[in-house]
């Protein structure tokens, strides 16, 4: 199938040598009869064959330049063709590539957001445990002034104890005194 559009190459050397090598095919030419409407005469019979004969050689060699130009054309088609399905085939691995890339990338995001909502929703829930902790910082605040006071007035009472324990002694000694005194006088 490939050379059947080949041209030998002495098919295009027209000029120098005939197109019928078989002198019987020749004579045949030379015995066709004349065109329409006219007689055929002995002098203008070759003449108009060898003008017919030129005429269809350079028609022959006319459709032979034209079947080379088609072949070349149909060679070089057959090669953009090859080379156009070589680029789609390049083109579409490319493609599928580039989608499986961007499938990826995309997928990638997509569980990147959930993460981020997921991170979203874990900081709501601790702005709202932290709302608690503030409340709860506040009474426990709250309560340790309570209690700061608290202590404070019962170091207070601790001072007037140890003030009065002090004077302890002396009271203790003033009461010795008076309970004997007591038992004196009775």
């Amino acid at each position: 199938m490939a050379g059947r559009n080949h041209i030998p190459p002495h098919a295009l050397k027209l000029g120098s040598r005939p197109l019928i090598n078989d002198p019987r095919a020749a004579a045949a030419i030379h015995r066709a009869p004349p065109p329409s409407g006219q007689a055929p005469t002995s002098s203008a019979r070759p003449h108009h064959i060898e003008e017919h004969i030129l005429a269809q050689r350079r028609d022959m060699q006319a459709l032979l330049l034209d079947n080379q130009r088609l072949a070349a054309t149909h060679v070089a088609l057959k090669q953009e063709l090859a080379a156009a399905q070589r680029d789609l085939r390049h083109f579409s691995a490319t493609a599928a590539a580039v989608q499986a890339d961007s499938e990826s990338q995309v997928r990638d995001v997509f569980e990147q957001s959930l993460k981020t909502e997921a991170e979203a929703r874990s900081i709501a829930g601790l702005s709202i445990e932290l709302g608690r902790v503030r409340d709860d910082i506040q009474k426990l605040s709250s309560d340790r002034n309570e209690l700061t006071a608290k202590l404070q007035a019962i170091n207070g009472d601790i001072l007037r104890a140890r003030s009065e324990l002090h004077h302890l002694p002396a009271i203790q000694q003033e009461i010795e005194v008076m309970n004997r005194e007591i038992q004196r006088g009775r």
